[in-house]
């Protein structure tokens, strides 16, 4: 892994002019779809909107300052087409060119190359009243736009971009209606992706008749897809979705023309010449990306939308639009939130630009043009913003760009989102990007430890290694004297930021060779109910000898039945038997109601819980896997917790198996054999909760198939959630 970027590699940071700017009629500015609906029927979660954002209409050195601070070669701001343009007749306002030529001085003044995003989503309300981007004239208008622009500044930006994200407008505004102008119109929508299209085309043949000196491209948001499952219905909806992420506008802009689905639904919209405006060459290629895409079969969605989290609606709100299309975005199993409505997708960012290279070899050079993450950051009482969740993601991120340049994507350049706080439309400032924090009542600009962070990876062009914490809390362990890897769950943290508490389940590796002082421990741990998921040999052999606690006998496997037992390793094989890697899948497939009345006691019991079998790992594993999935917890710190190997166990360990196992199990074990048992059962853990999902699309679905309620859901997490 190759933590340095190439020289010549150029860092930045990017904004908007609506999320910035303010001054929404100032200097003959006129309104934007934006500015109609927030002065009509949009409300901000804050009350903010774009009247102000953060003014830097009136405060733009300060803010140029600031990034001259941070020292990164470049600065990708949008023009606010209203701004420029004040009527369909064309007439041009003056005062605003006045303020992006200030812009783009000011930028250079301060060491910073200029790059120009035409529009962001901030159609004029005069285009909006003439049918907006149903309208073919909106491609002539935009091309007019950018002709103007180009022949005042173009002499001075260093990269041009015809548009940001043509997605959000064209399928949000006019398809499914969730964004301004709020246009419900279905398939008749998808003209509006067409005659975006061709303001694309429009507006690079504008610019190059302007002789504008900088590279010109366009931002694409490249999100990536995956099933939510291996389901094959969810692998088949996740192909058709890969349509709409990426190659809905790619497809035609780098000249292979329309899906035929699509082409049919647009039908007469399209006429003669347009796909060759469509694809005029581009220098650049931006990309945006902040989180990977997970998808569903829509018939197979329901149980992946249950639980949505508030933040998270948009997913519900959106899966009746792709329903005809056979797919639902859906939120990831397992994954954490990471601001926002989206969850942190580690691995998709260097996925999305692999597809990219191998979908479209001949692809433009490609500038990261936004990348980050969004909280609901506030300073501390010493007043500073100590963003350590920004810092993580940016620094996977970007390690992710240095891995993908390194196996040969051309990548040149990133820009993280964003340089400042600023309105996320409908979101206002509840979710907060920037490196520099801006209170929205004060205005005041205070930089964030990420934007130290940043600035030292732009000074050093490397990324710094993780900074790894492991959650503390009694998961890491506890001392039960003859007991082998006792420990808890305590400490491990959900997807939306809580933690498992303290002293409620521990679970061990048998309790076979306990004493005295470890029974004292026990009860010193408040344990009162052993769940005991061994079968029956194993418990005749070996019985629990805890006098002053219940004991709750669950077998989910029985070793000494043959038709049941487990071989493995090679005997596994030559048999053509249940292998240790089947085994775990075959518990949940067929021990549902075991699996979900051992967590009825668990919620059930009076104090603490001690779940064991006789390794701790099959059986135990299982159970803990399909309660912390249950309570939410996040996939990772799931199978983190069963990473321990043998070596960790001892070789006390290794010689209780040798001699337990023997006495319970009908086959014998060689050697090899004993080591895939002492093996950390990671993947087996993985493989049992993905045949989980496989079969019933989450674990709460799984355990309510199984009788575990919704109320007892509800009263688990109480009890154990801080």
């Amino acid at each position: 892994m190759r933590n340095t970027l190439p020289d010549g590699f150029t860092w930045g940071t990017g904004t908007s002019a609506l999320q910035v700017e303010g001054a929404w009629d100032v200097d003959g500015k006129v309104p934007s779809i934006w500015d109609t609906a927030f002065h009509s029927w949009l409300q901000t979660p804050d009350g903010t909107n774009g009247d102000r954002a953060i003014d830097q209409y009136n405060r733009l050195d300060e803010d140029l300052d600031l990034l001259q601070r941070l020292g990164a070669g470049a600065h990708r701001f949008s023009v606010a087409w209203p701004r420029i343009v004040m009527d369909a007749a064309g007439t041009v306002n003056a005062a605003g060119l006045d303020y992006y030529d200030r812009v783009v001085d000011g930028l250079l003044d301060r060491g910073i190359a200029p790059a120009l995003n035409l529009y962001h989503w901030d159609t004029p309300q005069w285009m909006e009243d003439l049918g907006g981007m149903l309208n073919r004239d909106f491609a002539d208008q935009f091309g007019h736009f950018a002709a103007v622009v180009g022949e005042r500044v173009g002499d001075r930006v260093a990269q041009w971009f015809t548009m940001n994200e043509p997605t959000h407008p064209s399928l949000g505004g006019y398809v499914a209606g969730f964004l301004p102008p709020a246009r419900r119109d279905g398939v008749a929508g998808l003209a509006s992706v067409h005659h975006l299209l061709l303001a694309h085309g429009t507006a690079i043949l504008a610019l190059r008749a302007a002789d504008v000196v900088g590279e010109i491209g366009t931002i694409l948001s490249l999100n990536g897809t995956a099933p939510v499952t291996t389901h094959p219905d969810d692998v088949a909806a996740a192909e058709r979705a890969e349509y709409f992420d990426g190659r809905l506008f790619l497809d035609p802009m780098l000249g292979y023309g329309h899906l035929p689905e699509l082409a049919a639904v647009l039908g007469s919209t399209v006429r003669e010449g347009d796909l060759e405006t469509i694809a005029q060459p581009m220098d650049v290629l931006g990309v945006n990306w902040y989180s990977r895409y997970s998808i569903a079969a829509s018939h197979r969605a329901a149980p992946h939308l249950a639980e949505l989290p508030p933040r998270a609606s948009m997913f519900a709100g959106f899966a009746p639009v792709t329903a005809d299309l056979g797919f639902a975005i859906v939120p990831a199993p397992g994954l954490p939130w990471g601001g926002a409505h989206r969850q942190l997708t580690p691995g998709g960012l260097r996925e999305s630009l692999d597809w990219l290279a191998s979908t479209y070899p001949n692809h433009p050079d490609v500038t990261i043009t936004e990348n980050g993450v969004g909280y609901p950051d506030e300073p501390d009482a010493s007043g500073v913003v100590q963003d350590d969740h920004r810092i993580e993601y940016l620094r996977w991120a970007i390690q992710e760009v240095a891995d993908a340049i390194a196996d040969g994507v051309r990548v040149r350049g990133y820009h993280a989102w964003s340089s400042h706080d600023n309105l996320q439309y409908m979101a206002g400032f509840t979710q907060r990007f920037g490196l520099i924090h801006v209170d929205p009542r004060t205005l005041v600009r205070t930089p964030k430890a990420s934007f130290e962070w940043y600035r030292e990876v732009v000074r050093t062009g490397a990324v710094p290694p993780p900074h790894d914490q492991v959650p503390k809390g009694d998961h890491q362990g506890i001392d039960v004297p003859g007991v082998r890897n006792a420990r808890g769950i305590g400490g491990l943290e959900t997807l939306d930021g809580r933690r498992v508490r303290d002293g409620l389940v521990f679970r061990s590796a048998g309790l076979h060779g306990i004493t005295d002082e470890g029974r004292g421990a026990l009860a010193d741990q408040r344990v009162r109910t052993v769940l005991d998921l061994r079968g029956a040999t194993e418990v005749a052999s070996f019985p629990d000898d805890l006098p002053d606690a219940r004991v709750v006998h669950l077998p989910l496997h029985e070793p000494s039945d043959p038709d049941s037992g487990v071989l493995i390793g090679a005997a596994a094989d030559a048999a053509d038997s249940l292998g240790l890697a089947a085994l775990y899948a075959h518990i949940v497939q067929s021990r549902g109601r075991e699996i979900a009345a051992g967590i009825r006691e668990i919620l059930r019991a009076d104090g603490a819980v001690l779940v064991h079998c006789t390794a701790g790992k099959d059986r135990t594993g299982i159970l803990i896997a399909v309660l912390l999935a249950a309570l939410s917890v996040r996939d990772d710190q799931i199978v983190s917790t069963y990473a321990e190997s043998g070596d960790l166990l001892g070789d006390g360990f290794r010689a209780d198996l040798a001699e337990l196992l023997p006495t319970t199990h009908p086959n014998p074990l060689t050697q090899g054999a004993l080591e895939e048992l002492l093996a950390s059962p990671v993947g087996h853990i993985e493989l049992a909760l993905e045949t989980i999902r496989r079969d019933h699309g989450t674990v709460t679905a799984y355990l309510g198939a199984n009788g575990f309620t919704g109320d007892e859901l509800v009263e688990l997490r109480e009890k154990f959630l801080a």
